[in-house]
Order: structure tokens, then sequence, then C-alpha cells
């Protein structure tokens, strides 16, 4: 049975040659960490909600003690060097695949019809490695773009896939004519990750010309340490009981 799409749109803005900036949770949370904090340092103004039957079947508590049903949603912010910006992110991505592809291609739909020709998709590049100081590694759908991530400092993702939502976004990005990249931060895939979405926060503040304050990504990194050297020291005893193993 096909999934069931909803789009509510509150308002809809007029945008100057916008870029589109998207991320669905993932690996890490990397993209989601990321476009919340764009969401609140760019104070974004929400202007959609997409409903699917797809999302999870559950509803999320909010901190104010009410549910709320699953969705995504997408925001709007102006006065981005001549370029305004629009937000997408959601609270789960969908159960399957067709509504993946649904719901990617209806992000995109209502992108283009804001005037968006470039799609921006961020996430996790998971390496089963814990990093001090992550790299980002991205892709993109023509040689000139990865010229722009090069210059940027970003790795080239040389094989392999980028699944589900990030990247379909792309990919479809390219079916309608839009130009599309892919930027990720590496990570072990273990925790939330805030060092990596702060290694790509760094990388979109000079691509998109923003100033971003990462105070917050910073303290979140540092609470995640002790966490961090508890897996450590639990995967060096897991190794060592193992070398001591005769069988």
């Amino acid at each position: 049975m096909a999934s069931t799409i909803r789009v509510y749109i509150e308002n809809t803005p007029k945008l100057r040659n916008p870029i589109m900036v998207c991320g669905l949770p993932d690996s890490g949370n990397v993209a989601k960490l990321v476009i919340e904090q764009l969401v609140k340092q760019l104070r974004a103004e929400k202007f959609a909600e997409i409903y699917s039957t797809s999302l999870p079947p559950r509803v999320r508590i909010l901190e104010d003690g009410t549910a709320d049903v699953p969705k995504h949603s997408m925001f709007f912010w102006k006065g981005g060097n001549g370029r305004d910006i629009v937000l997408y992110t959601g609270d789960a991505q969908p159960v399957n695949p067709d509504a993946a592809y649904a719901l990617a291609d209806k992000a995109l739909e209502i992108g283009q019809s804001l005037g968006v020709d470039t799609v921006l998709t961020v996430g996790a590049y998971i390496t089963g490695e814990f990093s001090g100081e992550p790299k980002v590694f991205g892709t993109g759908t023509d040689k000139e773009l990865l010229g722009e991530l090069n210059a940027l400092g970003v790795s080239q993702i040389s094989e392999g896939s980028v699944t589900w939502m990030n990247g379909l976004l792309v990919g479809l990005s390219k079916l309608r004519n839009m130009k599309a990249i892919f930027i990720s931060g590496e990570t072990s895939g273990y925790i939330v990750d805030a060092r990596a979405a702060r290694a790509v926060l760094r990388v979109l503040s000079r691509k998109l010309d923003i100033p971003l304050d990462l105070t917050e990504l910073d303290l979140k990194a540092k609470e995640s340490d002790d966490l961090v050297k508890s897996i450590g020291a639990m995967k060096g005893r897991a190794e060592k009981n193992e070398k001591g193993y005769i069988g």
C-alpha cells in the first residue's frame, strides 16, 4: 500500500536565488544536529510541514510533555550574501524505500517552486572509529561542484553509496536539473556525534558565507568525551580477552 503524504504550507516565502540545505536523522545524528544549529542560529522561520504514513508509527513526547506526530519541516532565512536559504529536516527517516523517494521528491518539488537551483545535503561518514578532529568528505553531481568541495578542504568520496534520504535528495536533484552536493562528517556511528556536526558546520559556514557560533557543539562534544573513553576502554578489554583465548 502506497504511503500518504500531506503537505501543510503556512506561508509561501518570496526568496532571492535560494539554496536548499537538507539533513535527515542519520548515524551519529550528524545531519539533524547540523540543521538544528542552522535553524536556531539563523532564526529561520518554519513555513511548511510534511506528514507521511511511512514515518515510524509513534508519537514524540515534547519537552513540555505534549505528544506530536513525527513530521518533516521546512524553514527559510533571508539574508545570505545575496542568496536566501531553505532548510529541510525531519523527526525521522521513512521506514520504506518508496516513501523515501516520495518524500525526497516532494521536498525538492517545494524547493524548486521557490526558485531553488542548488541543493546541499549533510550527513555522516561512518568509519567505526572515534576521531578527535573529524575529517569532512563529500560528493556532488558534477566535476565543478567537486572542485568547489576540494577548495573548501573537503575530501572526495570515491566509492560506496550515500543511503536513504540524505543521498536520494542529491540523486533526485540531478533528475530535476538541479545541482547538488553531499557533505559528511567523519563519525564512529556509535554516539551522537557533535564533533562531526561541528566539522560539517565549519565547511558550511564558508560555503554559505555566514558566521556560525559553534560553542554549543563544543560543549556537547566535551560531554561525550567520557562516553568515548568508556567505549574505548571496553573495546580494549574485549580485544585483550580475545587475544588471551585458547580453544
